[in-house]
């Protein structure tokens, strides 16, 4: 049975001088697997996605910036 989205409005918090964070849900935290101190992955365009980061997930980003980068093909070419 797929998992139901979790959709909730967060506030922006300042942070020191010049940072800004948000609460991720807890729900979303916990099926996850995540915990406090935990590394996620941020990627941020006209909409932001966060991801728990795997070197999986990092290494085809990676990929796909090369080849927008090398070829300006966002599909490389496929």
């Amino acid at each position: 049975m797929p998992q139901v989205p979790i959709i909730e409005t967060r506030r922006i918090h300042p942070i020191g001088e010049g940072g800004l964070s948000i609460l991720l849900p807890k729900k979303w935290a916990d099926r996850k697997g995540l915990q406090a101190g935990n590394d996620v992955l941020v990627l941020a365009d006209d909409s932001v996605t966060v991801e728990p980061v795997t070197s999986e997930r990092i290494e085809e980003i990676e990929r796909a910036i090369d080849r927008v980068i090398k070829r300006g093909d966002p599909n490389g070419g496929e």
